[in-house]
C-alpha cells in the first residue's frame, strides 16, 4: 500500500434482492521515506571534488541535485566555493560516465527549480544569475554527485539531492562521502529529512581504519572518527546521539546492522570505526563526523536506511 491509499472504505453487497452498503471503514497506512540527502564539505580541487555516492531502490527516481556556493555564504562563516558544477555519474568509478552536468543553475531556466524547491520547503537560490549549480535527472540504482570550482579553486560547497517525483514505488535508500576531515570548514556533514507518519530505522556510520584495509588500502585516514547525530527544529540544532568506536553498540547486533543493508563489514572489534543504528521520527538530521581530539585525516560518511 501506499499513502494515497488511506481513507474511508466501505463494503456493497449487491444480490437480487437489493443492496447493503457497511459502515465506512478508515484505512491508515503507516509510511516513511528519506526525501532529501545532503553532504557539506571542501571541495579541493577538479582532481579531488567532493564526491556524493547514492542509492536509489525501485525504480528510475527524479531527483532534483544542487550544489551550492556563493549562495552557501549567507549561511557559513568560512570561505565557499566560488563558481561550483555540479556532475552526475553513472558509477562511483572516478572517470565513469556522465549522466548529465551543470555549472550555473540559471542557464537552463530557473522555473522547474524554484517551483520544487518551494514544494519541498527548501531554501531558494538568491537569484538566477547565481553561480551555484542545479540539474534534474531520473536515476535507477547507484549514482555519485561530483562538486567542484570550475576554476579549480578549493571551497566549501553543500551537495544536495530531493526526491521530487513523490513516487512510492521507487525511494532514497543511502548516502555516502568520503573527504578530508578536519576542523572547522573541514568537517563532513551529512543531512537528511524523513517525511511521512512512521518512524524509520536507519544506520549511521563514520568509517575510517577499516579504508586502510584490504581491498580499500588507502592512506592518510582519520585514526579514530567520531560521529554526532543532531535533530534539527528551526534554526536550534540538538544533538541526540553520537558513537566513537562501532562496537560499544554491540558487535552481533551492529554486524547484522551491516548485513541487513548490505554493507561492507568492519572485521575488527577493536577497530575505532563507529557507528549508529537509530529509530527517528519524521524530521530533518544531521550527521557530523570529528577527528577524535581534533585529529585530521580521510574519512567517509554514510546514511542507510534500514528494513
Amino acid at each position: 500500500m501506499v499513502p494515497t491509499d488511506a481513507g474511508d472504505y466501505s463494503v456493497v453487497v449487491t444480490s437480487p434482492g437489493g443492496a447493503v452498503t457497511s459502515a465506512a471503514a478508515k484505512l491508515e497506512v503507516s509510511w516513511s521515506r528519506l526525501v532529501n540527502l545532503s553532504v557539506r564539505s571542501v571541495s579541493r580541487s577538479q582532481t579531488d571534488p567532493l564526491i556524493m555516492g547514492f542509492v536509489s531502490k525501485g525504480g528510475p527516481k527524479t531527483l532534483l541535485m544542487r550544489a551550492w556556493g556563493p549562495a552557501l555564504a549567507r549561511f557559513v562563516a568560512g570561505t565557499t566555493m566560488e563558481d561550483p558544477v555540479v556532475a552526475l555519474h553513472d558509477t562511483i568509478v572516478r572517470g565513469g560516465l556522465v549522466l548529465a552536468q551543470n555549472d550555473n543553475w540559471g542557464s537552463g531556466g530557473t522555473t522547474r527549480v524554484d517551483a520544487d524547491i518551494a514544494r519541498m520547503g527548501a531554501y531558494a537560490f538568491p537569484e538566477a544569475a547565481s553561480k551555484d549549480s542545479a540539474l534534474h535527472y531520473a536515476v535507477d540504482g547507484l549514482a555519485t554527485l561530483y562538486a567542484f570550482d570550475k576554476a579549480d579553486k578549493p571551497g566549501l560547497t553543500l551537495v544536495e539531492l530531493y526526491d521530487v517525483d513523490d513516487s512510492q514505488a521507487s525511494r532514497l535508500v543511502n548516502l555516502s562521502a568520503r573527504n578530508h576531515v578536519g576542523g572547522g570548514d573541514e568537517l563532513l556533514v551529512a543531512g537528511f529529512s524523513i517525511k511521512g507518519n512512521q518512524a524509520m530505522r536507519l544506520l549511521l556510520r563514520g568509517v575510517a581504519p577499516r579504508l586502510g584495509l584490504p581491498p580499500f588500502g588507502l592512506g592518510g585516514l582519520l585514526a579514530d572518527p567520531l560521529i554526532k547525530l543532531y535533530k534539527i527544529e528551526g534554526q536550534v540544532s540538538t544533538q541526540i546521539d553520537s558513537n566513537d568506536d562501532w562496537a560499544s553498540g554491540g558487535v552481533v547486533a551492529m554486524r547484522q546492522a551491516f548485513a541487513s543493508v548490505e554493507a561492507f563489514d568492519l572485521p575488527e572489534e577493536t577497530s575505532r570505526d563507529a557507528a549508529l543504528v537509530v529509530s527517528l521520527q519524521p524530521g530533518l538530521y544531521t550527521v557530523e563526523l570529528h577527528g577524535k581530539g581534533g585529529a585530521a585525516g580521510d574519512a567517509m560518511i554514510e546514511v542507510y536506511e534500514m528494513p
